[in-house]
């Protein structure tokens, strides 16, 4: 024979779980964005580019603005992007610096410039 257990009792048995457990819910960490120029060779896949640079510690998403690409000469193009990171236990200009200095080591990547940088207050 089945038992079952009413919804108001079932939500009581999760929060008494959650409380003896060391789960705690994360309320937005300290996630910043910045809008940034990524400067590139036109023959390089950018996708390529993009991907490695969301596998940098601390990135969480790598994109690209609407009508963020231009032609700088004719063997340049200059992105637009928005990167969103975690500072963790580090500044924002420390996070920065050492995300940047790690994106300057990809290959395919000729210059790389931070614009601003804002907060997110709900993420």
């Amino acid at each position: 024979m089945k038992k079952t257990v009413s919804e108001e009792k079932l939500r009581k048995l999760i929060r008494e779980a959650l409380k003896k457990s060391n789960l705690r819910e994360v309320v937005a960490p300290n996630v910043f964005e910045s809008e940034c120029i990524l400067t590139v060779p036109v023959a390089e896949n950018v996708t390529d580019i993009l991907t490695k640079m969301r596998a940098i510690e601390s990135v969480t998403i790598v994109n690209i603005m609407p009508g963020g690409g231009r032609r700088i000469g004719g063997q340049l193009e200059a992105l637009d992007l928005k990167i969103k990171f975690v500072k963790g236990a580090y500044s924002v200009r420390q996070r920065l610096s050492i995300i940047l200095s790690k994106f300057k080591r990809i290959q395919g990547i000729v210059g790389f410039s931070v614009q601003r940088t804002r907060k997110l207050e709900e993420y």
